[in-house]
């Protein structure tokens, strides 16, 4: 493994890393193991992987989905593997844990998701902390909803305790992903989460939106249900608003597409209410043929008790089809009230009557809404963006979601012996440590430094040194407040060096840019900051940045992110905690408890042969420190 010291002292920089990321998903859609004419949810997934793959080469994306089919054998479909694990529900649950076990031997995982965070969700989760991976949970419907959760999860004690022990996994969960506003504050409201994003499915139109030929008087208006046929669509509710609307508009046709489970049941019901002659049952169809039906239909109507999203609205405004629907989470969030469509409570049916009839008899409504819901699509929903949100969260959660983070270094038996023999705080002899042999050629700026430091006899430096500071008692060559910026053009010196200074700064994100500014290009920059460690006496020690601050701010700056690298400066966990107790942990036989542990540790079991480390992983997330270097460019 790469030793950043190494790379210091002999003025080399790591290459970036080769391996891509692996993001295996466990989900339970089974309609990814049909490989029928209508795929569109594969297609959805391919287009993740792909995108992925573009954002970090060399990338793999795994689905593991459970099935009550019989199991088929694992395939790639356009660089997307799917493993089809089958049974029961307890069975297929039962034989997660050892695949995902085999199968991070086989391809170490980075992160893995899970498209609920109940049942399976929560074995994911368990088995994310115990080999120390990050787990991201996905919100599809509204958990917090009671008619959800008896639809969902079961009515009577067993939704209860379902839903109870996913709310308490919520919060132990790296991140969550919603499709819906709604959920999003109820989770905040609740305290359950603080990373959660608000990422909805992406819907693709299946045609280019184009115009649709006015109809004739004579010809009957279509009112159109997209969806499959189960409880949680409320159809009865759909049929009583249907009777109504028919009582009283003899020219309007009711198009149900979809099937299920409630199709024979349904089909009764339209006998008894006398709609025989007016529903027409369509089945299932596939994807690309229900542009005929959004195009040819004057409203688009839904009366579900509860919606996980409502891909369905997506995909009619894309046709221009103006929307009614029940208020519910997804809907909700899709539909503007007066403006795209009509929402309603899912029980109010003379209000849902009374907006269908609206849209009915008003052509220029329809037109207006329907265009309406076609630019909000376009411009808050639009596939490729909602895409790229979602593989985002999945890259920045990963495991390794900094690529310039280096790997920890090996705690030897030599840094044991230089370490114990030291007089100076963890931080300083880990700061020392890093810069030691540090050969600088050129003109050099040392940032915060002076003639009277206690690190310029580390540095190597052929050239000229040149320091600033504010305080004149340390020497420096130019006092100047870094709040203020640099007194030097651009692109003056080789080399920028800082040591223990930003965070004294109240302006930090000025003077790193200045920084950067009078370095010219392909110099190389040092800058070495405290991070968990005791607030110094100052009262201006201002800051205490993560790395992803630092990868954020340099981005701003202009700097590659193949060109500098994060080096935490960190032994292990209870050093970085004793470090906050102060001078007793510099006590010589306290320090050589301290760093045994350690270095034991790692001489018994090296960093390269540990498959499930994360007490290395947890250690890089607790430095005392933070050695940010690399070259402008």
């Amino acid at each position: 493994m790469l030793q950043s010291t190494s790379i210091v002292q002999s003025g080399q920089f790591p290459t970036r890393r080769a391996t891509g990321l692996h993001v295996v998903q466990v989900s339970r859609d089974e309609q990814l193991l049909a490989l029928g004419p209508d795929d569109e949810p594969m297609e959805r997934q391919i287009g993740y992987a792909q995108t992925l793959r573009n954002m970090w080469a060399g990338s793999q994306m795994t689905i593991i989905v459970l099935t009550k089919r019989s199991a088929g054998r694992p395939f790639h479909r356009k660089g997307l593997l799917l493993i089809p694990l089958s049974g029961g529900a307890l069975t297929s649950r039962m034989r997660l844990v050892p695949m995902l076990l085999g199968l991070h031997r086989r391809h170490p995982i980075d992160v893995m998701t899970t498209q609920t965070v109940a049942d399976e969700g929560l074995l994911v989760l368990l088995l994310g902390k115990l080999v120390g991976l990050r787990v991201i949970g996905q919100i599809h419907w509204d958990l917090f909803s009671d008619a959800a959760r008896r639809m969902a999860l079961g009515s009577g004690l067993q939704g209860r305790v379902r839903r109870a022990l996913a709310l308490c996994g919520l919060r132990h969960f790296f991140a969550l992903r919603v499709v819906g506003t709604k959920i999003e504050r109820e989770v905040f409201a609740r305290g359950l989460h603080s990373n959660t994003h608000v990422i909805p499915v992406p819907v693709e139109c299946s045609d280019p939106p184009r115009p649709i030929p006015p109809k004739r008087t004579s010809e009957p208006l279509h009112i159109l249900f997209v969806g499959r046929l189960a409880e949680e669509k409320n159809l009865e509710g759909w049929f009583k608003v249907a009777k109504e609307v028919a009582a009283v508009r003899e020219h309007v046709i009711f198009d149900v597409v979809g099937d299920g489970k409630l199709r024979d049941r349904l089909e009764a019901l339209s006998r008894e209410l006398g709609l025989e002659q007016r529903v027409r049952f369509h089945g299932w169809v596939r994807h690309e043929e229900l542009s005929a039906f959004y195009a040819s239909a004057a409203v688009l109507l839904l009366t579900s008790w509860y919606e996980g999203f409502g891909r369905v609205l997506i995909e009619a405004y894309c046709h221009r089809l103006p929307c009614v629907s029940s208020r519910v989470t997804g809907p909700d969030d899709i539909i503007q009230d007066g403006i795209t469509g009509f929402l309603h409570p899912p029980e109010d049916t003379a209000a849902i009557v009374q907006s269908v009839i609206r849209l009915i008899d008003d052509k220029a409504l329809r037109e207006r809404m329907g265009s309406n819901g076609q630019r909000l699509v376009a411009s808050k929903f639009e596939p490729r963006h909602l895409a790229e949100q979602w593989v985002r969260l999945l890259v920045d959660s990963a495991r390794r979601h900094l690529p310039q983070m280096l790997p920890p270094r090996t705690r030897t038996w030599m840094r044991y012996g230089k370490l114990c023999r030291s007089s100076l705080t963890l931080l300083r002899s880990l700061q020392y440590e890093a810069i030691d042999g540090l050969h600088l050629y050129g003109t050099t700026l040392d940032i915060g430094g002076g003639a009277r430091n206690s690190y310029w006899h580390l540095l190597r430096v052929e050239g000229l040194l040149m320091s600033v500071n504010l305080n004149p008692s340390v020497v420096p060559s130019v006092i100047v407040d870094l709040n203020r910026g640099l007194p030097f053009s651009d692109a003056s010196f080789d080399n920028v060096v800082s040591l223990n200074t930003y965070e004294h700064i109240y302006r930090d994100e000025t003077a790193i840019r200045e920084s950067l500014r009078v370095l010219r290009i392909g110099g190389r920059f040092h800058f070495i900051v405290p991070f968990l460690y005791q607030i110094h006496g100052s009262p201006s020690d201002f800051h205490r940045h993560t790395p992803d601050w630092w990868v954020a701010v340099l981005r701003g700056c202009g700097v590659s992110p193949s060109r500098y690298w994060i080096d935490s400066l960190v032994w292990d966990r209870l050093n970085s905690a004793a470090s906050f107790f102060g001078h007793g942990a510099r006590l010589p036989l306290i320090r050589r408890l301290l760093l045994i542990r350690g270095c034991i540790r790692d001489a018994l079991w090296p960093l390269d042969r540990r498959p499930f480390d994360r007490e290395a992983e947890s250690d890089l997330k607790v430095p005392v420190g933070l050695h940010i270097f690399g070259t402008k460019g």
